[in-house]
């Protein structure tokens, strides 16, 4: 059968009973029953204690119309029935409300037996629940009978030894029944909580404000807790052990009614039963418990720092180092570093924006930092700092051009003008930084007026020397050292050159020998030659023509004059004749006035000698000696224009004529060739340097002439700039002085070292400035000039526009036999006049010039071929190209025109055209190389009317000339017009002095500062060293003369100022408790701080008055300002020197402590308040005085909840004072007391009336 029609015939016998019922309910019952007896009884007596069986009485029923009808019993309700009553029982039957009844007997019999039958396992009770036996025991009860009558209820009172105390375990307990006992074995369960809640009366009792990141605390809380035994109860929550309990709460966030539940045993409470309020603690204070340093500064390995008392000057605060206390309102307190994005500094006022923590403090001075620890502008630390000047900390120097690194000989005078220096301050800045620090050349150029007072000179001598032989130089920059070490060397002599006297002739017999005339030239290592004139007999000797040395003319022939200087021997000739001239006459020219030298007709002239013979001194006169030019002419200058005496010599003898040049002045001179430009480094100077050359004259004409310079030049040439003891390229400088004028060139020389040498070169044929003629490269030279080395080239460059290159002709130098090639600048004089010279061409052999040629190069003893072109060419114009670096001079300076550059143009030969060079050709030449025309440049212009005088100066090149405009300045005066200077470091700070720096600039930028010294008034004195105590001072500057400036000095406006140094101090003590006297204060410098030397100051303490313990608002404990300031009872000493800062410091009265435990004694045997309040500790007595307590009147409140305090009428009563009317009162102990029993509503007493 399926499920639904199971269901289905399920649903019909349930629904047609009822409707059968609602169908007969209306139907009258017509047959009513009567009666109802009991038919029969089968057992109508049983005995006491046994059951008895109502299947033995027969129930039955009579109607009205006298059916009768037996009922079941099971349908019949039967009571009365009493096992355990002895005696006869009624039993009543009851049907369809009808009632009947029968009799039994139940008839004693005693009990012999009880058992307990246990109908389970184990009897199990939960704690403090009642036991219930039920269907967990039956008593099995034996009657004398022999009825074994099976008890199964079990009442309470049948129990015997149970109760709801009794603990979770195994027990016995008795069961009791008709007398007899027996035990029953029970285990008690532990009971189980099945509910938990919060008790409500305990929440008012428990803390109800935390703070975010607190801990909840729940003292006094108690649980509601339900069991599983339908028992409840209150449990505190201290009476549960902790694992057992957890507490679920949120306290990371601020919320009003934040939720705590509490889980225990399973079960949680609601998050509604308790909410407890959550906040942020709030900063109560901010105090600064670290100061912060400085970055500092690392030199080499070491950092140098600084406390934020004495910031260098640049340098930043470590933050890092400085730390803040915090302290909130919930008694929490933090430290935290002062670099955290929390803290914010205020630079001078804290109300202006903050400023950023890695600030440069750039400003000297005293200034105050604001420190603010997130929003509390409230709460604000103090910092006062000070930035000190920079200090120079290394002085750095430089020899940009290495001449230090020779030797020096004594009596030698070392120059600066290569010697280079720059500053490293404390702050590691440099005084000459950025792009220019890498290159020294742009370093400041050391003075002599820096070298240290420590015997430092720039004049070499041994007697400065070290055991080595080394001299040191040091330079002095405010308290910073650095110098350079030399080797100094003898000055030794290495070569002599003896001039003869003019008479190099004497007679036989002579008593003596004139030296006027001679000159010895003494070459040492060092030094231009020095020259003795005429040379001192002491160094004369002589020898005769067999080389016998001698002290008389006794014969004739070729003596020797032998100079003898330093172990140097030198010697000239002396002719011995048998007659000496000793007049000489000369015939006049026939005109005395001529254009050129050359021009005159020495050879027209003749002599008169007059003689004399010493033996016999007979004279003699010889007429008309012929006139040799070569021979004859002894002093004359053929370049100089203008009136000269010619002076005339025959043997020994002189004679002068008067002669006038006419001629063009010379404007410049220049180098044609020189026997050597490649010389080895010769450090002892044996091999000197070589003056063999031809000059070239360029006279204001443009016309030239060539003069040879032998190797032992007169005294009209100079040779200067050259160290052949310096490897590298260099200029030497040749200058022809005139009688009122001197003229110089410069031409390039290359110093190797000892083992190198010139080994090969060559000429690049395809470099820049060759051209392409006829298809070969060649270097253009015009016809009749000089080859030119430099070049200038228009072009188009790569994106098609005109460019122009100029540059200088090149040679490639190799100087070992695997080395490589280096370029070596050509210059006109490197050229061989034999193989190009512009006055000689060669011709083919029909007549034509030969164009395509080969000049030689020599350098270094090498010579190299150079393909040259000649070309027919003119001269059109001449321009300035490049204006020289210096147009700017000081009256007194010479003309500087060396980098100036012209441009040559050169158009075709009309006459000849040049088939292969079409269009212009262009060349450069250096202004140097040029002539000055009339008027000449006036070195010593008066200026006039202003600061500088304008000249136009001409410059010639062949027929043609250019001119730039120059300036001519006067020379300024300090303060004066054209002349400018600044001061700085002048405000310094005692303890950190150092000399007050200066500058002095010309209006023309390029003129060189000249040395100077800065002088200071000290005590109404001009002194060279700087002041140490503070104060102000005077300032002076005296300038010595150069190109520039006068020698003048000049007080300034400008003072020093040394400033007291900065320190601070603090106090050693800063609390003390109260009611003690205050301490004897001391006080300390503070962090970092040190005084100057020896120096002593004499400090006191003192501090605002007040005995209280002071609060803040908050309720933190505050203390009084501390101030210390100079003793009046001690000496100033040093005191004077310095500014004393008060680090910011508080003295603490602290709360006077009564611990747990002690007895506050106040009453009186009445209970009225007694005369004085006092405790006993230590088994001392102390009062309490009357201004720490405060008196309320007891069980009365103010508006606000809190206790009234004590008022009287009494115009002089103060609230809160000791009351005097009767009444119930009580007082508290102030806040100046920790009273760690005191009672929270305080101490009560009575005043009786």
């Amino acid at each position: 059968m399926t499920a639904v029609k199971k269901s289905l015939i399920l649903v019909l016998l349930l629904v047609i009973p009822l409707l059968f019922l609602v169908a007969c309910t209306d139907i009258p019952n017509i047959d009513p029953i009567e009666e109802l007896y009991i038919d029969e009884v089968g057992i109508n007596s049983v005995y006491l204690g046994q059951d008895f069986s109502y299947d033995s009485v027969s129930v039955f029923v009579r109607t009205r119309s006298g059916k009768t009808k037996e009922i079941p019993i099971s349908e019949v309700e039967v009571s009365g029935f009493n096992k355990n009553a002895a005696g006869e029982q009624t039993i009543t039957v009851s049907y369809a409300g009808i009632v009947t009844s029968f009799k039994i007997t139940v008839q004693e019999s005693a009990i012999v037996d009880v058992a307990i039958k246990k109908l389970v396992d184990e009897i199990t009770v939960v704690q403090g629940t009642d036991l219930v036996l039920k269907e967990k025991i039956e008593l099995e009860v034996t009657y004398e009978s022999g009825i074994i009558i099976v008890e199964k209820t079990i009442e309470n009172n049948m129990i015997s030894g149970y109760s709801h105390a009794l603990p979770p375990g195994a027990h016995t307990i008795n069961i009791m029944y008709s007398g007899y006992t027996k035990p029953l074995k029970i285990t008690v369960l532990p009971k189980t909580v099945i509910g938990v809640k919060i008790d409500a009366e305990s929440k008012k009792r428990i803390k109800q404000q935390y703070f975010v990141g607190e801990e909840f605390d729940p003292t006094g809380l108690a649980l509601y807790l339900k069991y599983d035994n339908d028992t409840e109860g209150v449990v505190p929550i201290s009476n549960i052990p902790e694992s057992e309990i957890e507490y679920i709460y949120d306290f990371t966030r601020a919320t009003h009614g934040s939720p705590v539940r509490v889980a225990y045993a399973g079960y949680k409470t609601l998050p509604t039963e308790l909410g407890v309020i959550v906040s942020y603690p709030k900063v109560s204070r901010v105090t600064m418990v670290e100061q912060p340093d400085t970055i500092g500064f690392t030199f080499g390995d070491t950092l140098y720092k600084s406390p934020v008392t004495s910031i260098v000057e640049k340098d930043k605060i470590n933050w890092a180092n400085g730390k803040l206390k915090i302290d909130y309102d919930n008694g929490d307190t933090k430290t935290v570093s002062m670099e955290v994005p929390e803290v914010y500094v205020y630079l001078n006022d804290a109300t202006t924006e903050a400023i950023s923590k890695n600030l440069q403090y750039t400003i000297v001075g005293a200034h105050r930092l604001f420190i603010k620890y997130e929003n509390h502008a409230d709460k604000m630390v103090e910092l006062p700092i000070y930035v000190i000047p920079k200090k120079p900390f290394e002085l750095k120097l430089a020899d940009i051009n290495n001449k230090l690194a020779r030797d020096f000989v004594d009596g030698e005078e070392i120059t600066t003008d290569h010697l280079r220096y720059n500053i490293l301050y404390n702050n590691k800045t440099y005084d000459v930084d950025g792009e220019e620090f890498d290159d020294p050349v742009n370093w400041k150029r050391l003075t002599s007026n820096m070298l240290a007072n420590d015997g430092s000179s720039l004049s070499i001598s041994l007697s400065r020397t070290d055991a080595l032989g080394y001299q040191e130089i040091n330079f002095k920059y405010q308290d910073v050292l650095a110098g350079f070490k030399v080797k100094v060397v003898p000055n030794d002599v290495v070569g002599i050159t003896v001039i003869p006297p003019t008479r190099n002739y004497v007679g036989v017999y002579a008593a003596t020998l004139s030296l006027e005339g001679s000159t010895m030239l003494i070459q040492r290592r060092r030094g231009a030659s020095v020259s003795m004139s005429p040379i001192p007999e002491e160094y004369v000797t002589y020898e005769n023509p067999e080389g016998v040395a001698t002290n008389s003319f006794d014969t004739t022939g070729q003596y020797k004059l032998v100079v003898t200087y330093e172990g140097i021997v030198e010697k000239t000739i002396i002719n011995v004749e048998e007659t000496e001239v000793y007049e000489l006459e000369v015939s006049p020219l026939a005109n005395n006035e001529y254009t050129d030298f050359n021009d005159i007709p020495f050879e027209t002239l003749t002599m008169t000698a007059r003689n004399i013979n010493h033996s016999n001194l007979q004279e003699s006169v010889v007429h008309n000696i012929e006139f040799n030019k070569e021979e004859h002419l002894f002093k004359y200058d053929e370049f100089y224009s203008g009136t000269q005496n010619v002076v005339v010599r025959y043997k020994g003898c002189t004679a002068t004529i008067e002669i006038k040049i006419t001629r063009n002045l010379v404007a410049s001179v220049r180098l044609s060739s020189a026997d050597q430009y490649v010389y080895t480094n010769s450090p002892d100077q044996t091999a000197g340097f070589n003056p063999e050359m031809v000059v070239e004259y360029v006279f204001d004409d443009g016309k030239t002439k060539e003069e040879k310079i032998g190797a032992n030049p007169g005294p009209e040439w100079s040779f200067s700039g050259y160290d052949l003891s310096a490897i590298g390229e260099q200029e030497v400088t040749v200058t022809r002085h005139f009688a009122d004028f001197d003229l110089s060139f410069k031409y390039k020389i290359e110093v190797l070292g000892a083992e190198a040498s010139v080994y090969d070169i060559m000429v690049d044929h395809t470099q820049m400035g060759m051209q392409t003629v006829n298809g070969n490269q060649v270097w253009v030279v015009g016809y009749k000039e000089d080859i030119n080395t430099r070049y200038y080239v228009e072009y188009e460059d790569v994106y098609g526009n005109p460019a122009v290159a100029t540059g200088n002709l090149k040679l490639k130098v190799k100087y070992t036999e695997t080395g490589d090639y280096y370029d070596v600048d050509v210059q006109p004089y490197h050229i061989l006049k034999s193989s190009y010279d512009k006055n000689y061409h060669e011709y083919d052999s029909e007549g034509n010039l030969v164009k395509f040629r080969t000049a030689k190069i020599k350098y270094g003893n090498k010579i190299a071929d150079l393909n040259i072109y000649i070309v027919s060419r003119i001269l059109t114009g001449v321009d300035v190209y490049k204006l020289p670096s210096i147009t700017n001079y000081a009256v007194g300076q010479s003309l500087r025109l060396g980098d100036g550059i012209a441009k040559l143009t050169y158009a075709n030969s009309v006459s000849s055209p040049d088939p292969y060079i079409l269009g212009n050709t262009y060349a450069i030449v250096s202004m140097s190389e040029m002539y000055l025309k009339s008027p000449r440049y006036d070195e010593n212009k008066v200026v006039e009317g202003g600061l500088y005088a304008t000249q136009v100066v001409k410059l010639g090149f062949a027929d043609k000339e250019t001119q730039i405009s120059v300036r001519t300045y006067k020379k300024v005066q300090l303060g004066g017009e054209g002349c400018a200077y600044t001061v700085s470091n002048r405000t310094q700070r005692y303890g950190t002095t150092s000399p007050v720096n200066a500058q002095i600039t010309h209006t023309v930028t390029s003129f060189t500062s000249p040395e100077f010294q800065i002088k200071y008034k000290i005590n109404d004195e001009w002194s060279d060293v700087p002041p140490l105590l503070p104060g102000e001072y005077g300032l002076k500057i005296v300038v010595v003369e150069n190109a520039y400036f006068v020698s003048s000095e000049l007080v300034l406006t400008d003072k020093l100022q040394v400033n007291k140094k900065v320190i601070s101090v603090k106090s050693a003590i800063v609390s003390k408790e109260y009611g003690s006297p205050d301490p004897v204060f001391v006080w300390n410098l503070g962090d970092g701080q040190e005084l100057e030397g020896s120096d002593r100051i004499y400090l006191k303490v003192r501090r605002d008055p007040g005995e209280n313990v002071m609060f803040d608002t908050s309720g933190n404990i505050i203390g009084y300002r501390l101030y210390i300031e100079l003793d009046p009872s001690m000496p100033t000493a040093e005191a004077d020197r310095y500014q004393i800062v008060n680090e910011t410091m508080q003295f603490k009265i602290m709360p006077k402590n009564i611990p747990a435990g002690v007895t506050i004694n106040y009453l009186e045997p009445d209970n009225s308040l007694s005369n004085e309040v006092t405790y006993t500790l230590n088994n001392i007595q102390h009062r309490i005085k009357e201004a720490d307590l405060t008196y309320y009147v007891d069980g009365e409140f103010l508006e606000d909840g809190s206790m009234k305090p004590t008022y009287h009428e009494d115009p002089y009563h103060v609230p809160g004072s000791r009351p005097v009317q009767p009444g119930n009162y009580l007082f508290m102990i102030g806040r100046n007391y920790n009273v760690v029993d005191q009672p929270a509503d305080g101490y009560k007493f009575t005043i009786m009336p």
